[in-house]
């Protein structure tokens, strides 16, 4: 742990419990990202990418799908 996120890691044990979970949630969303973030931009995530859509596709033209308004019910 750097130095830097030690001291804001203080700062922030002394906040009320509603911000501690606030900031909590923040950090929590921005680690999430960026592990998305490096696993789409892996060298081998676009011909990934590209098998899924494929399968989908593959799928939707054998009736193997249903709408999204009859899964969720809009």
């Amino acid at each position: 742990m750097t130095e830097q996120l030690r001291r804001a890691l203080e700062q922030i044990e002394q906040l009320p419990e509603e911000a501690q979970n606030d900031i909590a949630a923040r950090l929590l969303a921005f680690v999430d990202e960026q592990k998305w973030e490096r696993l789409l931009n892996h060298p081998k995530s676009e011909d990934l990418l590209d098998m899924l859509s494929a399968d989908g596709d593959d799928e939707d033209a054998a009736g193997l799908t249903r709408p999204l308004s009859e899964s969720y019910g809009q």
